[in-house]
């Protein structure tokens, strides 16, 4: 390769390595969920059916939860196939799976309790919520959660205190087999937990964005360096020879 072309690749290198260096103060948002109280009901005689837990003013609030012991127990009472489940949804002319409905009451500090329900695919998968009020102590996840990704109650805390999440119904009824019935009371969520979401600033690409950037320059420099001085030494040489 000639020395021209060393310098204009080492250049390039320079160039390429500077782009690189910029994205190392590249910013990304990520939420970090802290917890704050749960309720495992795994292996209880009397289990519980709510979950409490001490919140700060602008925090946010997040409550989840997985099924109850038999919610995806499919049983029909008619021919022992699919288990009993509503199939309507607004808005209309939406088709979705079949699902069951968990009704949730928020309690805040102030005494105001906040109801909501949340849609569980197939008694398995919660997929959407919907918030019947709000309290100047709890203004819940602007549309309610229609993420269908880590759904549960989620919310900007108004007022410092105290916050309790009780499972109140589901419908329809839990069916484990044509002899055993269970409401919310008898089989619920198994796990019920609440966080708090920080929203946190890291730079993921920093180190490295300096490291492959601080050597393509380093890597350029030297190149375009050897070529320039390489070249010099030649025209020396090629003067001392035709004296």
């Amino acid at each position: 390769m000639r020395r021209e072309n060393w310098v204009a690749l080492g250049l390039v290198l320079v160039i390429v390595g500077l782009l690189i260096l910029s994205f190392s103060n590249t910013t990304v948002h990520e939420e970090n969920y802290i917890p704050k109280a749960s309720v495992d009901n795994s292996n209880k005689t009397s289990p519980e059916v709510s979950v409490s837990g001490h919140y700060e003013a602008g925090q946010r609030f997040f409550f989840n939860f997985t099924k109850g012991k038999y919610w995806g127990v499919k049983y029909d009472i008619e021919n022992q196939g699919l288990e009993p489940t509503i199939t309507d949804f607004s808005p209309p002319n939406v088709s979705i799976p079949p699902h069951k409905i968990v009704s949730f009451d928020l309690h805040t500090p102030s005494g105001d309790v906040i109801s909501a329900e949340v849609y569980v695919v197939y008694g398995t998968d919660p997929f959407a919520v919907v918030y019947a009020n709000q309290s100047i102590d709890f203004v819940p996840l602007e549309g309610g959660n229609l993420t269908f990704t880590n759904v549960g109650l989620e919310g900007t805390i108004g007022r410092s205190g105290n916050y309790i999440v009780k499972a109140t119904a589901i419908i329809p009824l839990v069916h484990r087999d044509s002899n055993h019935t269970y409401d919310v009371a008898t089989d619920p969520p198994t796990i019920m937990s609440l966080w708090n979401i920080e929203v946190v600033e890291t730079k993921p690409y920093f180190v490295s964005s300096m490291s492959a950037g601080t050597i393509l320059i380093l890597s350029g420099a030297a190149s375009s360096v050897w070529a320039v001085i390489s070249k010099k030494r030649q025209s020396r040489h090629l003067r001392k020879t035709l004296r």
